[in-house]
């Protein structure tokens, strides 16, 4: 008897896209505007919350919720987008725990494009979006992208900074239509 031990599929495209430098920057700053903000209510604080005898009780979670957990949350959980195609499935997600996935089999893929798209007008910001017309968004930087067509006409844009490559891996990889 024999048992063949096989490891997961191999990638055939894969790409890992981090948000711009200046939205890293933008969260800090509002983190520290909330710490700012903070240190100037601590005596409305005390008045907010009857039976506080001491403000410690109320401040170290609050700081805590806003130092530790917050940023975590958002670098862990979404701040992070990965495109990667296997044999037979398309999968999207972002953050390095995958908050937010998709999956989609090679099969259920009508059309591929490239396009060209302005997240600020378009989308609101980058991230995942589910638009008023029924499109999914996933991006997370720039303004190159493939959308595909899903045979039940639904569109998925895919924010990428190769979208030649990715269009080119998905039309050689999904199953032809005779």
């Amino acid at each position: 008897m024999s048992v063949a031990l096989t490891g997961p599929p191999m990638a055939v495209y894969r790409e890992e896209q981090s948000f711009a430098w200046w939205v890293y920057a933008l969260l800090l700053g509002l983190l520290l505007l909330g710490f700012g903000a903070l240190q100037t209510q601590r005596d409305s604080l005390k008045e907010a919350v009857p039976g506080l005898k001491n403000l410690r009780q109320l401040e170290v979670p609050l700081y805590l919720l806003m130092g530790v957990v917050t940023p975590s949350v958002l670098v862990t959980g979404v701040l992070h987008m990965t495109t990667e195609l296997l044999p037979g499935r398309l999968n999207l997600w972002f953050g390095w725990v995958p908050t937010l996935r998709r999956s989609i089999p090679l099969a259920e893929i009508e059309h591929v494009e490239i396009v060209r798209y302005n997240a600020w007008q378009d989308h609101g910001f980058w991230g995942y979006r589910q638009m008023a017309d029924g499109e999914v968004i996933f991006t997370a930087r720039g303004d190159r992208a493939v959308r595909v067509v899903l045979s039940d006409g639904s569109r998925i844009l895919i924010g990428t900074q190769r979208p030649d490559d990715l269009a080119s891996a998905l039309n050689r990889e999904r199953p032809s239509k005779a």
